[in-house]
C-alpha cells in the first residue's frame, strides 16, 4: 500500500479496524500516525456538538421520557453483565497508579474506551499511543492517539469492535512503541 492511498484510507479507520494492509502501514509512518489523531479528534468533537445539538431540539420532557425508554430497550437488550463497565488499572514500571481504562458497550458492534490518567510524567502537548491486543491475535492494535495536559492528566475516547475479547492495554510514545509507560 502506498502511502497517498493509505492517506486517502484513513478515515475508514474511525468506524472499521479490520484493514490490515491499512494498519501495517499506519504503524510504521509517522505522518498517518498524525493525521489519524487530527480525525480522530474531529470526530470525537462533531460527534460531541451533534449530541449537544440533539439535546437542546429535545424539550426537557420528552428528553427524560426518550432516556428512560432507551435504558429500559438496552437493559431488556442486553443480557446478564455484559453491558457493565469494565475497568482496567494503568501501572507505571514502578506498580504505581497511574489511570483506567473503562470498557463499555455502546451498541452489538462497538465497545467504548474511556481512558483517564493522571500526574503521568510527559510532556503537555506530547502525543501518546494507548495500545490494546485481543485474545483472537497477539498482535498489538493501535486504539488511539491522545495528549495529556500541562498536569499530567487527560480524558480521552475511543471505540473498538465488540466482537473480540480485549485482555490488556498500555500507553507508549507513538516513536517508541517499545517504550511502555504505563500498563494494565
Amino acid at each position: 500500500m502506498t502511502h497517498d492511498e493509505a492517506r486517502d484510507r484513513l478515515p475508514d479507520l474511525l468506524d472499521d479496524r479490520d484493514d490490515r494492509l491499512l494498519l501495517a502501514h499506519v504503524n510504521t509512518c509517522h505522518a498517518c500516525q498524525q493525521q489519524l489523531f487530527r480525525l480522530n479528534r474531529v470526530d470525537r468533537i462533531l460527534r460531541a456538538n451533534a449530541m449537544q445539538t440533539t439535546r437542546r431540539r429535545l424539550s426537557r420532557r420528552w428528553y427524560g421520557v426518550a432516556v428512560t425508554a432507551v435504558a429500559a430497550a438496552f437493559i431488556l437488550v442486553v443480557p446478564g453483565r455484559g453491558h457493565q463497565p469494565r475497568g482496567q488499572i494503568l501501572r507505571s514500571a514502578t506498580g504505581a497508579t497511574m489511570g483506567q481504562a473503562t470498557l463499555s458497550k455502546t451498541d452489538a458492534q462497538n465497545l467504548a474506551v474511556s481512558l483517564e490518567l493522571h500526574g503521568v510524567k510527559m510532556t503537555s502537548g506530547d502525543v501518546y499511543v494507548l495500545w490494546t491486543r485481543s485474545t483472537a491475535s497477539p498482535r498489538p492494535v493501535p486504539v488511539g492517539r491522545f495528549m495529556v495536559d500541562a498536569s499530567g492528566s487527560c480524558k480521552a475516547h475511543f471505540t473498538l469492535p465488540s466482537r473480540s475479547q480485549w485482555t490488556r492495554f498500555w500507553v507508549t510514545p507513538p516513536s517508541h512503541p517499545s517504550l511502555v509507560l504505563a500498563t494494565t
